[in-house]
């Protein structure tokens, strides 16, 4: 006598399937999500830091490229349209707000729970890079990066937007990452982990990551 399954061991089997699949699956999509940030956080640095480089060949020093004449842009937004003059971008939107460059949702701190006005309202200059990432020149060396653009995303701090520095004459993470104790602080320290260790692992576990040996969720 041929054994087999009964259909209802089999729809049993089917539906057991259905409930796993509907905890993973949601699980698997967000963390190619942040994979795919991560990605594009690295390579909008890796970008901008050789924009930077040919401007400091053109013009010697960012002083003496803000100081050549840019119409009706200041010397600060002046230096971030000679970027731009050696990127590949998508879209440039110079000081204009409109939602084209940078997103005009309002921006959320995932970390302190506040919101503050919409993420371009402190953009003195703004541009998309050619992977779609949003770029944002705030004042002095304060940068913003929306990576997934200003269409995309919950315009998150941590989650999607990044601040950046060229306070080194090269853009970077606007905090240097790790303190004193190795704790992962998670207001200064999320653009340094994203680009230094490579996840957004701090958006599940923030408090139980530290910079020495733990580097991500269990």
């Amino acid at each position: 006598m041929k054994k087999a399954f009964t259909l209802a061991e089999v729809l049993l089997v089917i539906a057991i399937i259905g409930v796993v699949a509907a905890f993973s699956i949601p699980n698997l999509n967000s963390n190619i999500n942040e994979d795919k940030n991560v990605i594009i956080l690295r390579s909008s640095i890796e970008q901008l830091n050789a924009a930077y480089g040919r401007v400091l060949a053109e013009y010697g020093s960012r002083e003496n490229a803000s100081a050549t004449s840019c119409g009706s842009l200041g010397t600060s937004a002046c230096f971030a349209s000679k970027i731009v003059s050696y990127l590949d971008t998508a879209q440039n939107c110079g000081a204009t707000k409109n939602g084209k460059c940078f997103s005009r949702t309002t921006e959320t701190n995932l970390f302190t729970h506040t919101t503050q006005s919409a993420a371009d309202d402190d953009c003195s200059y703004m541009f998309v890079l050619a992977n779609g990432a949003g770029v944002c020149y705030v004042s002095g060396d304060s940068w913003k990066l929306d990576v997934d653009g200003p269409k995309k995303g919950s315009t998150t701090f941590g989650a999607d937007i990044f601040e950046l520095t060229t306070f080194n004459n090269s853009f970077e993470p606007s905090n240097p990452g790790t303190t004193s104790t190795g704790r992962f602080e998670a207001f200064y320290d999320a653009t340094a982990w994203a680009f230094q260790i490579g996840n957004l692992d701090y958006l599940k576990c923030p408090n139980a990551l530290n910079w020495i040996n733990k580097h991500s969720c269990d």
